[in-house]
């Protein structure tokens, strides 16, 4: 610093003599689903124009032709397999599956005891929606057998834990991508996906509301909390820069701003994150590459309330204020510049009672951004 001032399947090909076929006809499903979205034209914020001039709206934006068949011939090969519990087995088709679909994204808004009490008579639980969309029985028929990928397609010494997912994974987050556009401000930090199953990479948090779930790292834009790019925690040990400039290989050379807490915060991520013309601001820690001076600055009783102190150097901007405690910050988009902000401050008057105060202080729009 040179200067200073003041965020299964499981294999369901039924005879062994026709494995080769069966796992040849997978794969080719599997590249077909990948590579059929193509990538964005041009950098345009917002909801992008598809093949043909359509805007995309809706639930066929997700669940297209090519996901829907690929998922609708995974589960009948399963069923298949299993055939001598599918009595009476019907083929999936098309449009079966995304009703299916469709049924399980509207479980997760209409939240009943079981996925039997969707189907219910009775006065409390009764939404005939469900019935009229599809039959009980036949919605658990598919459940049972629903499947996403065939192990035969999984590599001798596979180390891969989302194999079984990661097609159709890929294949959504490539959609995500190419139908929506976001806007200049991005949040990057992490989700949890609520899982009391068995799960080697599952993890527990007892701070959380979901004490156990499955960790995701997310890349979503500020304004909507549009998910732009994710990756499922699998159990495997990364640098953080690794992590996170996967997440935004989307985002290079597009000046992009994107905020960031001290858990993933760096002076060292800050310069190359900026070598790649995306912006970085967040919460600091300062052992991270913060000037030892700044560092002994935050130290107890050393800095006056609402005194701000900062260095830089190549761009990165690094910063203390001190509010009810000290804030380290670092940014590439912002100086040391402060606006005025009125702050309504308990005080003790003489009379020995507390009072409401009015104060003019200086904050650092770098906090305030």
């Amino acid at each position: 610093m040179v200067s200073s001032s003041a965020t299964s399947k499981s294999s369901h090909s039924s005879p062994a003599s026709t494995a080769t076929s069966h796992s040849s006809h997978i794969t080719i499903i599997h590249c077909h689903l990948i590579t059929t979205t193509s990538p964005l034209k041009k950098w345009t914020p917002g909801a992008q124009e598809r093949d043909g001039g359509d805007s995309p709206s809706g639930f066929p934006v997700i669940f297209d032709k090519e996901l829907l068949a690929f998922l609708a011939e995974e589960t009948n090969m399963y069923a298949v397999f299993r055939r001598a519990e599918a009595v009476a087995w019907h083929q999936a088709n098309e449009k079966e599956t995304a009703i299916f679909m469709g049924l399980v994204l509207l479980m997760g808004i209409v939240k009943l005891p079981s996925i039997r009490n969707c189907w219910t008579n009775s006065r409390l639980h009764n939404y005939p929606v469900f019935q009229r969309a599809m039959s009980g029985k036949r919605f658990l028929a598919i459940l049972k057998y629903f499947h996403a990928f065939n192990c035969r397609a999984v590599p001798l010494g596979n180390t891969d834990s989302l194999i079984k997912v990661r097609p159709v994974m890929e294949y959504l987050l490539r959609l995500f991508k190419s139908v929506y556009t976001p806007t200049q401000n991005l949040s990057r930090d992490e989700g949890s996906l609520g899982w009391k199953g068995r799960l080697h990479f599952r993890v527990y948090n007892p701070m959380k509301p979901t004490k156990y779930a499955n960790k995701v790292y997310l890349v979503a834009e500020a304004k909507s909390g549009y998910i732009c790019n994710l990756q499922v925690y699998t159990g495997e040990k990364r640098k953080l820069e690794d992590t996170v400039g996967d997440l935004i290989q989307l985002l290079i050379s597009h000046s992009y701003r994107l905020y960031m807490d001290n858990y993933y915060n760096s002076v060292r991520l800050c310069e190359v994150h900026l070598s790649r013309l995306v912006y970085v601001c967040g919460t600091l820690r300062l052992m991270r590459g913060a000037p030892k001076r700044l560092q002994d600055m935050a130290k107890p009783r050393r800095l006056a309330d609402y005194a701000l102190e900062s260095m830089h150097r190549n761009g990165v901007h690094v910063l203390i204020w001190k509010d009810k405690k000290v804030v380290p910050m670092v940014s590439t988009m912002h100086t040391n510049a402060t606006i005025e902000k009125t702050i309504n401050k308990k005080e003790k008057g003489q009379d020995g009672k507390h009072h409401h105060v009015l104060h003019t202080i200086q904050k650092p729009v770098m906090v305030e951004d």
